[in-house]
C-alpha cells in the first residue's frame, strides 16, 4: 500500500497497488492516480502537486516533465501538465461542498486539441479516461466563457504587474508606486491595466477574463518591485510569465522590469535560450585560440551587447552564435539543444528559421523593392506564396506598430526614470 497526497486538498490517500482511481476521505473528490512504482516517484508527485495547489504552475510543470522523461506512458503526468497549462485551481463549491476547477491561465487553444490531453487519454485506463474526459468538458466550458467575456474588452496599451499586499495584508510600496505610474500614463492618453483600479468594479466575479484580455492586448508590461520576494510572488510571476508566452508569438510586445531599493541580480531568472560553456575557437591547428574558455548565458527577453577592442574576438563570437561556425571545443546550447557539432547543412537549416542578423549597413538588394526584400528570406525557407504574402504584409504593418511602441516606450521610460533604476 502506498500513501500519496490528494491532488485537490492535500489530504493523505492510501492506495493499493495498481489502483488508478481513488476517492479522498477529506474532500470526497474522486480523482485519477499516477503510476507509483517507487517512493521516489510518489515524492516527486507530492512535490509537484504541492506547487500546483499553491498556483506555482511553472515549478510544478518542471517536475511533471521530469517524471515523463523517466516514463512517457504515465497518463497522470500528461494530465497534470494540462492542469498547469490552464492554471487549474480546485475550489470548494459552497452548495455541493465538492472541489470544482477554475481556470487561471486561459488559452486560445481548446483543451481537446492539446497534445498532452491526447496523450493522457492514450495511456489512461477506462476509469481514468472517463474522469479526464468529464473534467476536460468542465474546463472547456469555463474557458469558453472566459474567451467570450475577454473578446468584448477593449485593448490595453500597458499592463502594470506588481504585488498589491504583503504577507500581513498591508498595502505594499509597490502598489503605491504602481498607482503613481498608472495615473501618469493615463494622463498621457494610454489605456492601462492596473488591477487595483481596473478590477475594482469586478468584485464578486472571476478576474481571469479581464486579466487574459489585458495580457493578450497590452503591448508593454511594466513589472515593478521593491523586494525580490515581491517579484517572486506567485501571482506576479504568473502574470509576467504568461506575458512572456505571448511575446513568443508577438514580437511587438515589450516587458520592462523596474526595481528600487534592491540589486538587479535579485530579479527573477528567466529560462535561458543561449548558453556557452567553456567555448574555445581557433582557425587553424597550432594557432592560438581566438576565443579561450568563454562561458555565458543569455536569457529570453534580454538585450545583450558584446563590446571590446578590435581583434578581441567579437566577430568570431557572433559567427558561432549565428551558426556560421562551430566552436573548436566547448558546448553551445541553443533553445535547450546542443548545436556545437552540427554539420553545415544542419546549421543552415536551423539558422534560416531561428537566427536573425541586423547588419551595420542595410544590406538590401537594390534590384528588389521593399516588399521583395522582406519576402526573400521566406523564399529561401520554402514558404508557400500565399503565406509569404500574408507574412510580408503583417511585417509591414508591424513597422507601423513599432513606431507607436517606440513612442510609448519613450514616454513610459521618462516617467519611470525618476522612480526607479530601470533594467
Amino acid at each position: 500500500m502506498a500513501i500519496i497526497k490528494c491532488k485537490m486538498c492535500g489530504g493523505a490517500l492510501e492506495i493499493n497497488n495498481n489502483e488508478t482511481v481513488a476517492t479522498c476521505e477529506y474532500c470526497s473528490t474522486q480523482q485519477t492516480l499516477p503510476k507509483l512504482d517507487d517512493d521516489r516517484r510518489a515524492n516527486l508527485y507530492d512535490r509537484a502537486n504541492h506547487f500546483r495547489r499553491n498556483n506555482e504552475f511553472d515549478k510544478a510543470m518542471g517536475i511533471y516533465e521530469q517524471i515523463l522523461n523517466e516514463d512517457n506512458t504515465d497518463a497522470e503526468a500528461y494530465w497534470s501538465l494540462i492542469l498547469c497549462r490552464y492554471g487549474i485551481e480546485y475550489v470548494e463549491d459552497p452548495s455541493s461542498r465538492k472541489r470544482i476547477p477554475t481556470v487561471n491561465r486561459a488559452q486560445f487553444t481548446s483543451i481537446f486539441d492539446d497534445d498532452n490531453y491526447k496523450s493522457a487519454l492514450q495511456y489512461a485506463d477506462g476509469y481514468q479516461k472517463s474522469i479526464y474526459e468529464e473534467e476536460a468538458k468542465a474546463i472547456n466550458e469555463i474557458q469558453k466563457g472566459i474567451l467570450a467575456i475577454s473578446s468584448q474588452e477593449e485593448p490595453f496599451d500597458v499592463f502594470i504587474c506588481y504585488k498589491e499586499t504583503d504577507s500581513n495584508g498591508r498595502r505594499t510600496p509597490d502598489s503605491v508606486l504602481a498607482t503613481d505610474l498608472y495615473h501618469q500614463l493615463v494622463r498621457e492618453g494610454f489605456k492601462v491595466f492596473f488591477s487595483r483600479i481596473t478590477l475594482e468594479d469586478k468584485l464578486g466575479v472571476a478576474y481571469e477574463p479581464y486579466i487574459f484580455a489585458a495580457l493578450n492586448s497590452a503591448k508593454v508590461m511594466v513589472v515593478l518591485g521593491t523586494k525580490a520576494e515581491y517579484f517572486n510572488a506567485v501571482w506576479v510571476k504568473n502574470e509576467w510569465s504568461r506575458f512572456l508566452s505571448f511575446m513568443k508569438t508577438d514580437r511587438n510586445k515589450l516587458l520592462i522590469p523596474c526595481y528600487r531599493d534592491m540589486d538587479a541580480y535579485e530579479l527573477p531568472e528567466i529560462e535561458g535560450n543561449i548558453e556557452f560553456k567553456d567555448v574555445r575557437f581557433k582557425y587553424e591547428e597550432g594557432e592560438p585560440y581566438v576565443l579561450d574558455g568563454v562561458s555565458f548565458e543569455v536569457k529570453e527577453g534580454e538585450f545583450v551587447a558584446v563590446m571590446g577592442p578590435s581583434g578581441c574576438g567579437k566577430s568570431t563570437l557572433l559567427n558561432i552564435l549565428g551558426l556560421l561556425d562551430n566552436p573548436t571545443n566547448g558546448v553551445y546550447t541553443l533553445n535547450g539543444e546542443d548545436v556545437s557539432k552540427y554539420t553545415e547543412a544542419q546549421r543552415t537549416n536551423l539558422r534560416k528559421g531561428v537566427i536573425g542578423f541586423v547588419f551595420q549597413s542595410f544590406n538590401l538588394i537594390d534590384e528588389l523593392n521593399v516588399y521583395e526584400n522582406i519576402e526573400l528570406p521566406l523564399l529561401y525557407m520554402g514558404v508557400p506564396k500565399e503565406e509569404r504574402k500574408q507574412r510580408v504584409e503583417e511585417a509591414m504593418k508591424r513597422m507601423d506598430m513599432l513606431c507607436f511602441i517606440l513612442i510609448m516606450e519613450e514616454i513610459i521610460m521618462a516617467h519611470l526614470i525618476t522612480m526607479f533604476q530601470v533594467n
